[in-house]
């Protein structure tokens, strides 16, 4: 009987290295992608955050155009004519002129202006936050699913290798009669259906590794293999929730649009007011060029709405209800994000107890499939209860992986929850 065991030892050895070897040689002439790699790469190349950037942009700009509403006005002009009576008498005219002017009062309108630019502003680059973290989560978990299929090819080798050293083990034991024909066909089904679920696996890999050639903003995804490290980082979760709630770009992206919609209103009631303007002009005039003629003028000009159909009521209207739902919609933003905090922080405690609970099953099955093999080959345990203990350490096997991967992502949706963004990520 120890013949049996020392030549499916040597079998299952030989099997185990050439099954390797086969993975090494697929996946070696690519340097796995460490995380931060991948977070310069999406950060450089991913169209949908470079399309964020530029929107922020354009409401920086605005501030600018806002501001310069404050400063003096310059402007320049110039003419020329030409004139015929039907006298026949020619004439031409030219024109150069400046015009400054510099707003004095208007009851604080231009400024509520700008510091309404500023607010929307600061709301959009919020916004932008909360879109880099939703991109930044969405490329964690496509980079960890490749790393749980990455790990799953891998367990699906050793499968294929221990099922093949099973059938040629139950193969001489059927030839020396020591075992029927349909354990025998059973074992060869199994082996086949190891091979089956590795070329799917393989088959998901692919799959996964153009998802996350998406992510990253990058068409190829041959060889696109990331490291194999499926252990989280540390996170300290003991901290104030609402703390971390009112510091969410999520929940200050509505908290800054509410103090934007106040100063929308301010402005609006500061626009039934009076204005006040200073004005400066210096003109050229002549029939020849280049005018030798000059005048110039300084004033005040100043206006006052005493009625306009009840257009500026009707604005001020608008902007107050604009503002209450600005205030509602910030009020549901802070209880949103708490709940997801709240539900980020369960779902991580709970995934990272089951690793633990999972790692310790899988000890157990390795150690009955050690104990297991020795006592079929011996004659000691049938062939029906010899399969049931391999297949369930292939279950805890790849239990213990998709626990790991539960695990990750729990990580990432915290983070997310938080509001980590792919800059943090630097």
């Amino acid at each position: 009987m120890m013949v049996f065991s020392h030549k499916a030892m040597s079998l299952r050895k030989t099997t185990i290295v050439a099954l390797c070897l086969g993975l090494l040689c697929s996946i070696s002439f690519s340097k796995p992608l460490i995380w931060k790699e991948c977070v310069a790469s999406a950060l450089q190349n991913n169209l949908d955050l470079r399309k964020a950037q530029e929107s922020l942009k354009q409401y920086e700009l605005a501030v600018e155009a806002a501001n310069s509403s404050l400063s003096p006005q310059l402007n320049g002009s110039a003419g020329a004519s030409h004139s015929k009576s039907t006298s026949e008498t020619h004439q031409d005219s030219y024109i150069l002129g400046l015009s400054a002017s510099q707003l004095l009062f208007d009851g604080a309108k231009t400024q509520l202006n700008l510091d309404k630019s500023r607010l929307e502003f600061q709301a959009n680059r919020a916004a932008y936050q909360v879109a880099s973290a939703a991109l930044r989560n969405n490329l964690r978990k496509a980079y960890i699913e490749v790393q749980q299929y990455q790990e799953l090819l891998r367990i699906s080798y050793i499968v294929q290798s221990r099922r093949k050293q099973q059938y040629e083990l139950i193969f001489l034991k059927y030839e020396a009669g020591r075992e029927h024909k349909g354990s025998l066909l059973k074992s060869k089904a199994s082996l086949t259906q190891a091979e089956q679920n590795g070329s799917s696996t393989q088959r998901t890999l692919e799959l996964k590794q153009k998802k996350f050639a998406s992510e990253l903003g990058i068409t190829d995804a041959n060889l696109l293999f990331v490291s194999d490290n499926l252990s989280p980082s540390s996170l300290s979760i003991s901290v104030d929730l609402t703390v971390l709630s009112l510091g969410s770009p999520y929940y200050l992206q509505y908290k800054l649009e509410k103090l934007g919609r106040d100063m929308a209103l301010k402005s609006a009631q500061a626009n039934q007011g009076a204005s006040l303007q200073a004005n400066a002009n210096y003109g050229l005039s002549d029939t020849l060029f280049f005018p030798q003629n000059n005048s110039w003028s300084l004033g005040l000009s100043g206006s006052y709405p005493f009625w306009d159909g009840g257009n500026r009521q009707s604005q001020t209207q608008v902007a107050q209800s604009q503002l209450k739902v600005a205030s509602m919609n910030e009020t549901v933003a802070y209880k949103t994000v708490l709940m997801n905090l709240e539900e980020a922080k369960v779902n991580y405690l709970n995934a990272k107890s089951r690793v633990v609970v999972d790692a310790q099953f899988l000890e157990a099955s390795e150690e009955r499939s050690r104990i297991a093999e020795v006592q079929y080959t011996t004659g000691q345990l049938s062939y029906d209860s010899w399969m049931l203990i391999e297949n369930e350490l292939v279950a805890d096997q790849e239990a213990l992986v998709n626990a790991k991967v539960a695990l990750l992502n729990a990580e990432a949706s915290w983070i997310l929850a938080k509001g980590g963004t792919l800059e943090d990520e630097k």
